[in-house]
């Protein structure tokens, strides 16, 4: 069965992201896209409680917000380095991704700019909340680098729309989608239960990569047989109703 491999713009899809960018050059684009990927992921999940980033309140703040700013223009960089060479080579998509979350995990955790430490296996202790606090994970990783992939091409779709930019970048994802990832969440957890894919052992924001891996993976071969595959079943069902409206995990 074919996998299918696009959708189209309509109303319900801007309405997703409430506004499109106020500007549509890829730089603005990108950017965008990154600073609502960052605030999907670290919500509820990215601590600064730790006594490393207190002291005065003041500069307390001021540092917290240049360290964000400074992580999210990394990691804008990042994507903008990266897209050819993503969106043109379709089957080595995965192992690109790997790479991409380690490049992510990498930010969140250098040493020059303070950051959290990087946790690439599952802590043996997920419920201890004060050292979950100082830590970065591949689960985190992967909800930055797949929504921003979601943005981007939910951008690029609005400005085809609207001024007819953005037709070679669209043929590119057209031909990557099929390999593209969900970003794994709680809702995206619950709504895969549907499709009779069981849940990791740990809430999304402290799996290990193998763990997604092994997720993603069970996701895609469970939509195989209705001919569409993670990327696309995420962005046409999220968030989920009905089952799905209760707080679950993070």
């Amino acid at each position: 069965m074919q996998i299918k491999n696009t959708i189209t713009i309509d109303l319900n899809t801007v309405k997703f992201f409430v506004n499109p960018p106020a500007k549509s050059d890829k730089e603005y684009i990108y950017g965008e896209a990154v600073r609502r990927a960052y605030g999907d992921m670290s919500r509820r999940t990215l601590h600064f409680e730790d006594p490393h980033y207190c002291g005065d309140k003041k500069d307390s703040v001021r540092r917290r917000e240049d360290l964000k700013e400074d992580w999210k223009g990394r990691i804008k960089g990042l994507f903008l380095r990266k897209e050819n060479d993503v969106l043109t080579h379709v089957q080595d998509y995965d192992e690109k991704h790997r790479i991409l979350c380690n490049e992510v995990s990498g930010i969140f955790t250098s040493e020059d700019v303070d950051g959290f430490i990087p946790i690439k296996e599952t802590p043996a202790d997920c419920n201890n909340k004060e050292e979950r606090k100082k830590t970065f994970s591949m689960g985190q990783a992967q909800k930055v680098v797949n929504m921003v992939w979601k943005y981007v091409y939910l951008f690029y779709q609005y400005y085809f729309a609207t001024e007819g930019k953005y037709e070679e970048e669209l043929k590119c994802f057209q031909r990557i989608i099929p390999f593209l990832h969900a970003p794994v969440d709680s809702l995206v957890i619950k709504g895969a239960a549907r499709e009779n894919v069981n849940e990791p052992a740990w809430p999304w924001s402290q799996l290990s990569y193998d763990e997604y891996m092994q997720f993603q993976t069970n996701l895609r071969n469970a939509l195989k047989n209705k001919g569409t595959c993670p990327f696309l079943w995420e962005l046409e069902n999220w968030p989920f109703p009905e089952e799905n409206n209760q707080t679950s995990k993070g």
